[in-house]
């Protein structure tokens, strides 16, 4: 051990007793909010690959255009 180290620091407000169904608990909820990270990951991921493809998309209308306005200016 460290000197000046303590190596069993009690969480605020909860008593030895409950530590266990403490940890416990928190273990669930971390568990469940990297569910929800994951699934949250994989939407961005989604989103992004669409946005890509509207993007794409407009580039290719935008160019379109841009030639539909030349052909018209040239007559």
């Amino acid at each position: 051990n460290l000197p000046g180290y303590q190596t069993s620091i009690p969480y605020p407000g909860i008593q030895p007793s409950n530590m266990e169904s403490e940890m416990k608990w928190l273990k669930g909820h971390l568990d469940h909010v990297k569910q929800w990270n994951e699934q949250l990951s994989v939407t961005l991921q989604k989103c992004k690959t669409d946005s890509e493809k509207l993007s794409m998309h407009l580039g290719k209308q935008e160019s379109a255009c841009t030639a539909l306005r030349l052909a018209l200016q040239s007559r």
